[in-house]
């Protein structure tokens, strides 16, 4: 397999690593602290929002490294 092939399938797969972690660990932490500050989901959503900031942030670092990588 072509090196530079396996590169860009190693960045896809951390690309979905570094999106889906963050968002899922707001889901659930949010889910939790709703359960026990009874808040109505307010709290999910809240934690959501945070992870999807966070999701593209980590996007943004880890595609800018790559690529000024490359150049």
């Amino acid at each position: 397999m072509d090196p530079k092939v396996l590169k860009y399938l190693v960045l896809l797969n951390q690309i979905a690593l570094v999106m889906m972690i963050p968002i899922l660990f707001g889901i659930f932490f949010g889910k939790w602290l709703d359960e026990k500050l009874n808040a109505n989901g307010i709290v999910t959503v809240i934690f959501i929002i945070l992870g999807l900031m966070a999701a593209m942030r980590n996007l943004f670092v880890i595609t800018t490294k790559f690529f000024n990588k490359d150049s």
